[in-house]
């Protein structure tokens, strides 16, 4: 999906993936974070969610829209400036404990950043193509080397259908991070099996696409032009 693309559906108001509520996983499973990077973060409840149990959030995401949301909503009137990062400039909007920068992820550095001890990625891996996940992985690396990673993936029969969300492998997992814990593995049985059997174009009543949601707790390592294994 191109950028443009993700923009027009934030304006058409297609965010299937955006949920109602803040996600288990994280209620689950966040650690003592100080500072987190929330990476294409969308208009995430889980946004505000960080931020009340006092923990300092840098979102960022290519949809203005999602970011004027996440203020909106709250009554907050953010202090909004352009910024100007090695590669490529954003809209930043600051109130409170929220820092929201609306531009491209696997442009930002670390003088965008500053320096962060978690990323929560509900939502990255899974919505970037996988000719796109090198650059991704080397943005983390570039930004957030060695900090924890709380990481939601989805697994199924890429062979079914095309992304987004993109099936993610435990292989690939263990491949690019370090000290990786799977934490949790179910099958999804709800709205995104039903989502995802649509997107294939199976006929009514023929069974969904087997998926898996995995939850992994794990360290952001080197870029991968230092690994050895294959991104496929």
């Amino acid at each position: 999906m191109t950028p443009d693309a993700w923009r027009a559906r934030w304006e058409r108001g297609e965010t299937g993936w955006h949920l109602p509520e803040v996600h288990p996983a994280l209620k689950a499973y966040k650690g003592a974070w100080r500072r987190v990077l929330v990476p294409l973060c969308g208009a995430s409840l889980d946004l505000d969610w960080l931020a009340e149990r006092g923990v300092d959030v840098v979102g960022v995401e290519l949809s203005d829209l999602a970011c004027r949301r996440v203020f909106e909503r709250s009554g907050q009137a953010p202090e909004t400036r352009e910024v100007e990062g090695a590669s490529a400039s954003y809209t930043e909007r600051r109130a409170g404990r929220l820092r929201l920068l609306t531009g491209d992820m696997l442009a930002v550095d670390a003088s965008l950043i500053g320096p962060v001890d978690a990323v929560w990625d509900r939502g990255c891996t899974v919505a970037l193509a996988p000719r796109l996940r090198d650059a991704y992985l080397s943005t983390l690396s570039r930004v957030a080397r060695g900090a924890e990673v709380l990481l939601v993936t989805i697994d199924y029969d890429q062979r079914m259908m095309d992304g987004p969300p993109f099936a993610i492998s435990d292989a690939f997992v263990r491949q690019r991070f370090d000290a990786v814990e799977l934490l949790d593995e179910a099958a999804e049985s709800g709205s995104l099996r039903d989502r995802l059997a649509a997107k294939a174009g199976l006929p009514q009543g023929a069974d969904p696409p087997a998926l898996l949601e995995r939850v992994y707790r794990a360290r952001v390592g080197a870029p991968p032009a230092d690994c050895t294994t294959s991104s496929a």
